[in-house]
């Protein structure tokens, strides 16, 4: 399967001469970002245009629980205002429901279940798509609840957007990001709480190619490690938040298929861990599938001829 199928052959040839996709504000376009290396091969644009997602994962929250079920809707629309992001890439969570397997034992751990735009809530996330470099940054997001009548929203704001994938990376080069966050918590539009972070830290690697296991079967990747480190001060409170993702992107798609997320809230000496690994299933856009994991090639077996 070619990357550029998945939409007409006159929009693939409009985003690789960069007339589509998301540009940035001025702020986004201060970080030396790579380009032109080997990591570009992974970078799929087409995949950020305007269309509903819909992905199933096989999902795991402790390396020793079994893998369950996990099914994301979402709706990517372009050219977006966010804060003082401009003109950037809105990906709204219409649904994300998690089943435990049957031969689970205990009740799996409660995960955020998003509903549809007619219900009490909407979750967005909000990306940064620069076609120039190849590369993906994420400008922070937005939640927005009314219940009972008083609506709640929080906004995460990150100046200049956070480098996610660095598709103009080499193998092994490392891209060090400092950049600030701000919180704010509003209710029935009256700003309630409002929370600066300046020591953000964040260093996107590219390791290189790695060919990994997907439903039993090869599939060839980027593999890129993303280490974030968070040091929170507000009202006495002091709290160091860390975060490893280890994330595969298929070369041939341009989707991630497998994730490892470490994660490390240590406040008061106390340490809270939490931990996360999905490996996709199948992944469509518009009700077009673009990949199945089921209906991946099987790997050529070696054949080993006897000795006369």
């Amino acid at each position: 399967m070619n990357k550029f199928t998945i939409v007409s052959a006159a929009v693939a040839t409009a985003l690789l001469a960069g007339c589509g996709g998301s540009s940035s504000s001025s702020d986004d376009k201060d970080l030396d970002i790579p380009t032109g290396g080997e990591a570009e091969v992974c970078f799929n644009p087409t995949l950020w245009q305007d269309g509903n997602h819909e992905a199933t994962w096989q999902t795991r929250w402790s390396e020793e629980s079994n893998f369950y079920p996990q099914t994301e809707r979402t709706q990517v629309t372009n050219d977006v205002d966010f804060e003082e992001h401009k003109f950037i890439t809105q990906v709204e969570y219409l649904s994300n429901h998690s089943e435990a397997p049957l031969d689970m034992k205990g009740k799996p751990q409660p995960r955020l279940q998003s509903k549809s735009r007619n219900s009490s809530w909407q979750n967005f996330e909000y990306y940064v798509i620069d076609e120039q470099s190849a590369s993906v940054s994420y400008a922070g997001d937005y939640y927005v609840n009314d219940f009972d009548g008083s609506v709640e929203e929080d906004i995460d704001v990150n100046s200049p957007a956070a480098p996610q994938w660095l598709f103009g990376s080499d193998k092994g080069q490392t891209t060090t990001a400092n950049y600030t966050s701000e919180f704010s918590f509003l209710i029935d539009g009256e700003l309630e709480e409002r929370l600066v972070y300046g020591q953000n830290e964040r260093k996107v690697t590219f390791n290189g190619f790695d060919t990994i296991k997907v439903n039993g079967k090869s599939v060839e990747a980027c593999s890129f490690t993303i280490n974030s480190t968070l040091e929170g001060n507000a009202d006495g409170d002091v709290w160091t938040e860390i975060e490893k993702l280890e994330q595969w992107i298929d070369k041939e798609t341009g989707l991630m298929v497998k994730s490892i997320r470490h994660f490390l809230d240590i406040e008061d000496g106390v340490v809270d861990e939490d931990y996360e690994e999905k490996i996709l299933e199948e992944y469509s856009i518009d009700g077009e599938v673009i990949f199945s994991a089921e209906e991946l090639p099987e790997d050529d077996l070696e054949i080993v001829h006897p000795i006369a």
